[in-house]
């Protein structure tokens, strides 16, 4: 029963946080502006206090950034980046 709460409340948190983010950077209203990756591992794959598995995480994680690579090429690195301009000044 704990972890089924704490599992709410992670996700909970977790779609606060994507939301926020979308508001922030204007991502679909106006451009896409975020990627989320979730890679899915069985229960127990991994835990917090187990270092044994690092390098199959990292191998996993290369191998996944090179599916994702041609995208966020296509939307981030394709040119330089527009001048950014506030939409407030402070007085002088």
């Amino acid at each position: 029963m704990v972890a089924s709460v704490a599992r709410l409340f992670m996700a909970g948190q977790a779609h606060s946080a994507l939301g926020t983010a979308k508001i922030i950077t204007g991502d679909v209203h106006k451009r896409k502006a975020i990627w989320r990756v979730d890679q899915i591992a069985p229960d127990g794959r991994y835990t917090l206090d187990n270092t044994s598995r690092i390098s199959e995480m990292r191998d996993r994680a290369f191998a996944e950034a090179r599916v994702q690579l041609p995208e966020l090429r296509r939307h981030f690195f394709s040119g330089p980046a527009a001048e950014f301009v506030p939409c407030h000044s402070l007085p002088a």
